[in-house]
């Protein structure tokens, strides 16, 4: 389909959070149509980042997955020397991974809300400072973060977005 929004991303290497599933999977297939190397972040989804690294392959780009906990900085750190070493400078930072509670919120513990809290915001400043300072040294790349509508959404499950 061509258009206003084609877009060649051959020889840039995106590497995509949460991308075994859902929007992170649909973000990485999209960067791999557009001739990007596609890293598939993912926690504990083995098959399904194998699945995606074959679907990805299949339309000709190269794919890696890589499983780590993008909450903890200890994983984090090691995600990146990793990508370094296997697949070189990341052009491309989507921080996508996320979760929600699926409990109502008198019964969300301190416990839910820090899992919460560290998956959905923290990951974002350890994955942006893992991979930003090369981005700067080099004056190229880009980190986009992925934000969910579901915090405007009413009690009775109707959107309070306009």
């Amino acid at each position: 389909m061509a258009g206003a929004w084609d877009l060649s991303l051959a020889g840039r290497t995106a590497l995509v959070t949460g991308a075994s599933t859902g929007i992170g999977r649909a973000i990485a297939l999209a960067f791999a149509q557009a001739g990007a190397t596609v890293i598939i972040n993912h926690l504990g989804r083995d098959g399904q980042a194998c699945e995606a690294v074959q679907e990805i392959e299949a339309l000709g780009a190269r794919a890696w997955a890589v499983e780590a906990d993008v909450s903890r900085a200890v994983d984090v750190a090691r995600m990146a020397k990793q990508i370094q070493r296997d697949c070189g400078l990341v052009d491309v930072l989507v921080n996508n991974a996320g979760i929600i509670q699926e409990k109502p919120f008198l019964e969300t513990t301190e416990d839910d809300w820090d899992r919460m809290l560290s998956t959905d915001l923290k990951s974002v400043f350890l994955m942006s400072r893992a991979f930003l300072p090369d981005m700067v040294a080099r004056k190229a790349g880009v980190i986009i973060n992925i934000a969910s509508d579901l915090a405007v959404l009413d009690p009775n499950g109707g959107s309070v977005m306009p």
